[in-house]
């Protein structure tokens, strides 16, 4: 008879072993059953919850089928076990309490178990979430040799894992390829699920297990030979440490494409582990020996005591070898001397820097410092202080006794540094000397072994929301902002130490991932800054950093949000950020001050002498003319004004600019189009639409001005202006006809407009003409108001509401050069589209005043409704309700004659909760019903929309908790995670759990209520919700203390409390003390 032969009972309709003679569910007599073959599971519902559609695999442990869940139509891996795993009661019990510490795991790279029961039948079951995905073992076979990247990021997802089960005490005992499932991302990343946590050890323990300890009855290897720690093939007590023997077997293998030790005999498999070093990897694969070699083999001692103490330890270790495999010196070509990567020239020879040498991580200015001949040979040659020689020195710093004392000070810090971040603000005017105070700090931080990371203000002044931040974070992850993927960044953040659960604000960083808008605004912003404040003072890896932070009065306001945020955050390494800004009020900074001052005449004159043998004349008179800052006094030099004459700056400049050639001054003035800093490609594509037409070769041109002092470069292909006044000054000597034509061809045709739309909009507004006089200047201006439509969406998904305020306004000052039927036509698409921005500024009462008079003005129709539901929100935002209520009832009248679900729902739902916050408890509830009978034809809650409704049965849940209806309150929230599950909606699912369990636990119903909250943290962590999953932590603690198991809360509010920090929530940190000062007091 086949072995999956099995009898059916007419009776209970329960499976049954062919060999067995009376059903084991009810009794009744089987003997004059026929056998029947096939799959005794397949089409069979587990507790009439699960129904199994096919199988996926089979093991020792039993079978693993893909079934779907009958209520919700969700796909999940259920296990049934093998009978004698748990064929008594003891093994029953055991088999409970495994299931459930397995349940407890909830970490982004284990499969979470979600239930686990028997049936009247006897048939033990474990239900998982089901992953699509690939086992590590498939992989190694189809895709070796492994790139290195990708085996050190797979290696530190496998030991994630192990961290957090160890923690709770949960053992593997079977860790293997074949059970690590890895799951492609439509991100481009991977995700690494660990599977079996605490199963193996229901197979040591059954009672059908041999007297040898590791082998079942029918004489297989508990535990899978090839992975089997000596300790596990000796029998001995086991601990953590042989999990990270198997992790140990597994990099190997990724490595090597094979396990150490190989057999077609189990116990000899077994005796090499305890008596046999491994072959090296490089040995074997006939390559150099790689910094991850070592410690493979450290983790695969035959000694656990030489082992890693911990998966943390291993983890460590891990992203160590991972740094020193990346990190290779940099040796000159001509006379083999260490270079820096920031070094244009070699220090010992004077040769160029070899071809390669990485140009993005550059001084804080973006600026190289300017290649100049030795003042003291001048010195020696000319034996005074002569113009030519000042000059030729001025690179060098000059900024006074603060700043001396600065560097001082920094110095002291460079050599001993202290553990804990210490913020110091260095501020001035323009042409202070902050940026070179800040390059000069920021060499000798690299010289004494800092990591430095540095940027600056968006170079366009386009004050591009998150430019600043995006250029800092992309230099420690070692990733362009400009085109990293979310591959890219899940892979770096990986290999410097960061947690998976960063990744979807970084994600929201850099403006890349799928389903950005899948999660609500406050979150993502909340996200997205905590992430940014992680990556700037984690990623170092215990080295100390130096974080350069110039121009920050010209930063965006979420980058102004994030500094803020960083420089109080708490943390073990030392980090030093310094902070160069040239505004009054720098108290928003909670920072020490130092403040550069114009060098007086005594400073000028010790500066001048000490390039002189000889007394000059020269020095008088530049010392005639203090205080003078830095810049100006290389314009002094430069203009040489007799003694007590003004200077004028602005003449100095321009005799300057006249020594330039024709070519040379025209890309001088394409560069100032760019912005403070341009690309050559841009330089080059501007020059071919430039009407002037001059000739001669770019990189030549840009060459010339570098050695005229006007302009320096940044990094490979990026060239900037030495000072931001010389740009200024460049733009304003340029033809005004001219400049708008070539900021249109900028905005055409430069990759940073391409990119950027902020950019992009800044181009064409400077392209503007006066006023509107054909059809062409009309289509412009429709351009421009498109353009800055785009910019200030853009604004707003990086979370700079008030700058999409300001280009919102500027959009619609150009709507004024329209006709008015077109004008009011703009002006109606732009509001309704952007009233968000306006309600969360304090420019509430401008959206008001302008929705009102674009409604009364009635030549826009069609938009009426949008506009009235858009003055509806501004008015909740100023809480008129009674003026909310009658917009949103006079936006509803076309909204249901169009038929226009998905926006009726959610005007319901403003106008219930309007309605509830005006004291119409009732009658918000009676709009949400005729709301639902209007949209799904009285099918009720749980009808079969094309649209999302899980938002608004919830809004149900939300007005009867608040009235005191628990039990109301609870069948809506379930209403909303049918809703959810139904359209597959992380977010409604992680938002249903999270209101179930909170109401389930006031009403007294524990067990139902934890279960919800295992469920809505692995939501929230997949969606990367920290704040709620902190909530859900908090909640899971009560739940936990209320029945007696107090290490477990204390467990779940650490962690609490460590997202609550993380994220600067106060009132959490607060509930998690208070919740542990009453456990003490147990």
């Amino acid at each position: 008879m086949h072995e999956l032969a099995h009898k059916i009972c007419p009776n209970c309709d329960a499976r049954v072993q062919d060999g067995h003679r009376f059903c084991p569910a009810c009794g009744t007599d089987l003997s004059e059953v026929e056998s029947t073959d096939g799959d005794p599971y397949v089409g069979r519902e587990i507790h009439g919850r699960y129904r199994l559609e096919s199988l996926i695999g089979v093991g020792a442990m039993g079978r693993v089928y893909k079934a779907e869940q009958t209520a919700l139509k969700k796909a999940f891996a259920v296990k049934i076990l093998s009978p004698q795993l748990t064929n008594d009661p003891d093994s029953q019990a055991r088999f409970a309490n495994e299931a459930h510490n397995a349940a407890s795991l909830n970490h982004p790279n284990v499969v979470s178990v979600v239930d686990y029961g028997r049936t009247n039948d006897g048939v033990t079951f474990l239900v998982m979430e089901y992953i699509e995905g690939r086992s590590l073992e498939q992989i190694i076979y189809d895709e070796h040799p492994l790139p290195r990247e990708r085996v050190a990021d797979l290696t530190l997802q496998i030991l994630a894992a192990l961290t957090e089960a160890h923690g709770l005490g949960i053992l593997h005992r079977d860790l293997k390829p074949e059970n690590i499932l890895v799951q492609s991302l439509r991100t481009r990343g991977e995700l690494l699920k660990v599977l079996d946590f605490g199963i193996a050890k229901l197979m040591d323990e059954s009672p059908n297990a041999q007297a040898r300890p590791g082998l079942t009855s029918q004489g297989v290897v508990c535990g899978t030979p090839e992975y089997m720690s000596p300790e596990q093939a000796c029998g001995l007590k086991l601990d953590q440490r042989s999990d990270l023997y198997a992790v140990g077997v597994i990099l190997y293998q990724m490595i090597t494409g094979r396990p150490p030790f190989e057999s077609e005999i189990a116990v000899e498999i077994l005796h090499r582990h305890i008596n046999e070093e491994p072959i090296r990897p490089s040995e074997l694969m006939g390559t150099e020996p790689d910094p991850l070699e070592s410690v493979c083999l450290r983790a695969l001692a035959k000694d656990r005591e030489a082992r890693f103490d911990d998966a943390a330890a291993f983890r460590e270790a891990v992203l160590g070898a991972t740094r020193m495999g990346t990190s290779t010196q940099i040796h000159c070509a001509s006379c083999g001397a260490v270079m820096k990567a920031s070094d244009r020239f070699c220090a010992s020879c004077g040769a160029a820097a070899p071809d390669g040498i990485s140009t993005f991580r550059h001084p804080a200015s973006g600026q190289r410092k300017v290649t100049r001949r030795s003042t003291r040979a001048l010195r020696q040659a000319t034996g005074e202080a002569t113009a030519e020689v000042l000059l030729r020195a001025m690179p060098q710093r000059l900024a006074g006794e603060a700043a001396n004392a600065l560097l001082e000070a920094g110095q002291q810090n460079l050599d001993a540094p202290r553990r804990g971040l210490f913020a110091q603000v260095i501020a001035g005017g323009a042409g202070m000397g902050k940026t070179r105070l800040l390059d000069e700090f920021a060499e000798r931080a690299e010289s004494a072994g800092w990591q430095v990371v540095a940027a600056g203000c968006e170079p366009t002044s386009a004050m591009t929301a998150l430019w600043p931040i995006r250029a800092a974070v992309g230099q420690l992850l070692d990733v362009d902002p400009r085109t990293a993927s979310p591959g890219d960044i899940a892979r770096a953040a990986s290999l410097i130490g960061l947690s998976y659960e960063s990744l979807p604000g970084l994600n929201e960083l850099f403006g890349v991932g799928v389903g950005l808008g899948s999660i609500e605004y406050a979150v993502r912003r909340r996200e997205c800054f905590t992430s940014a404040v992680q990556a700037l003072t984690e990623s170092a890896g215990g080295r100390p950093l130096l974080l350069v932070f110039d121009d920050v009065d010209r930063w965006d306001a979420p980058s102004r949000r994030i500094l803020q945020q960083l420089i109080g955050a708490h943390v073990s390494v030392p980090i030093l950020v310094l902070i160069g800004t040239a505004e009054a009020d720098r108290t928003w900074l909670r920072s020490p001050v130092v403040e550069l001052e114009a060098l007086d005449a005594a400073a000028m004159a010790q500066w001048a002498t000490g390039l002189s043998q000889d007394d000059s004349g020269m020095i008088a008179r530049l010392t005639s003319h203090a205080p003078l800052s830095p810049f100006e006094l290389e314009l002094a030099l430069r203009c040489l004004p007799p003694e007590g004459e003004r200077v004028n700056f602005e003449d100095a400049i321009r005799g300057w600019l006249q020594r330039l050639s024709g070519p040379e001054r025209q890309v001088l003035e394409l560069a100032a189009i760019l912005g403070e800093r341009a690309e050559y490609d841009d330089l080059d594509a501007l020059r071919s639409a430039d009407p002037t037409g001059q000739e001669g070769d770019v990189a030549r041109h840009l060459m010339a001005l570098q050695q005229a002092g006007l302009m320096v470069p940044v990094g490979e292909g990026s060239w900037a202006f030495r000072s931001r006044r010389i740009r200024e000054l460049v733009l304003s000597t340029i033809e005004r006809r001219r400049s708008k034509h070539l900021h249109r061809e900028a905005a055409m045709r430069s990759e940073r407009a391409q990119l950027t739309p902020t950019v992009r909009a800044l181009y064409l507004l400077r392209a503007q003409p006066g006023r509107v006089s054909d059809d062409r200047g009309r289509l412009n201006t429709v351009e421009l108001i498109e353009a800055l439509r785009e910019a200030a969406v853009s604004a707003v998904a990086s979370f700079d509401d008030p700058k999409a305020v300001r280009l919102l306004r500027t959009a619609l000052k150009a709507c004024r050069r329209l006709p008015d039927e077109e004008r009011l036509h703009h002006e109606a698409n732009l509001i309704a589209e952007l009233v968000d921005p306006f309600c969360y500024t304090d420019r509430v009462d401008e959206a008001v005043s302008t929705l009102r008079k674009l409604i009364r003005s009635g030549t826009v129709p069609e938009s009426e409704p949008e506009l009235q539901r858009a003055l509806g929100r501004c008015l909740v935002r100023k809480k008129d309700w009674a003026g909310a209520i009658e917009a949103y009832q006079r936006a509803l009248g076309p909204l249901i004659a169009q038929g226009r679900q998905r926006v009726l729902l959610q005007l319901y739902a403003d106008l219930a909760r309007a309605r509830d916050a005006f004291g119409q408890h009732d009658k918000a509830l009676a709009e949400l019903r005729e709301g639902l009978d209007m949209c799904t034809l009285g099918d009720g809650p749980r009808a079969n929309l094309d649209v999302s409704m899980w938002r608004y049965l919830l809004t149900f849940a939300e007005l009867y908790e608040r009235g005191g209806q628990l039990k109301q309150a609870r069948v809506w929230a379930e209403h909303g995670l049918f809703q959810a599950e139904r359209r597959n909606e992380d977010l409604g699912r992680m938002r249903a759990h999270e209101t179930i369990s909170r109401l389930l636990r006031a009403l007294g119903q524990h067990m139902l209520a934890e279960q919800h909250v295992g469920r809505g943290l692995e939501v929230a962590r997949k969606l990367g919700d920290r704040r709620t999953s902190a909530q859900l932590l908090l909640l899971r603690a009560h739940l936990r203390a209320s029945s007696g198991r107090i290490d477990d809360a204390r467990r779940f509010l650490d962690e609490a409390w460590r997202l609550a920090e993380l994220l600067e929530w106060a009132r959490g940190m607060d509930m998690a003390d208070r919740a542990r000062a009453e456990l003490d007091g147990k």
